[in-house]
């Protein structure tokens, strides 16, 4: 018997699409769509950690806004020191699978999506549609 708050979850893949199903304590299914975006203009050092992330989360639903609805998703910020040298950080947006979120792909993926963001300019690219 399981106790009353565990959280199953398990990844599954399809061809390109990684999709990771949890289920939350009040037993609701939720599908999550993951990602991996490199952000140019960004150096995540751990002391700018937070002011990355925020900014890539304001660039992020400046983009949602502009693909027509509002879309829960969630940035995690990864970096390497590689990466830190060349001035990018690889983010995995964490979103629900469907149309607004193959549109912000799209955008992302097809456009150079440019964004100013406190007065930086944040360059979005696509490294993979899933992760």
């Amino acid at each position: 018997m399981l106790p009353a708050n565990h959280i199953r979850q398990r990844t599954y893949t399809v061809g390109k699409h990684s999709t990771s199903t949890s289920t939350s304590t009040s037993g609701s299914l939720q599908k999550w769509h993951y990602i991996k975006v490199r952000v140019m203009g960004t150096q995540a050092t751990p002391s700018t950690m937070p002011h990355c992330e925020n900014a890539i989360n304001e660039a992020l639903q400046q983009l949602f806004g502009n693909v027509g609805g509002a879309v829960p998703f969630e940035v995690v910020v990864t970096s390497s020191k590689r990466e830190r040298k060349k001035d990018e950080t690889t983010t995995i947006i964490k979103t629900v699978p469907g149309e607004p979120t193959r549109k912000l792909m799209s955008a992302i993926a097809f456009t150079p999506s440019t964004i100013l963001v406190a007065s930086s300019t944040y360059l979005l690219t696509l490294l993979e549609d899933v992760v």
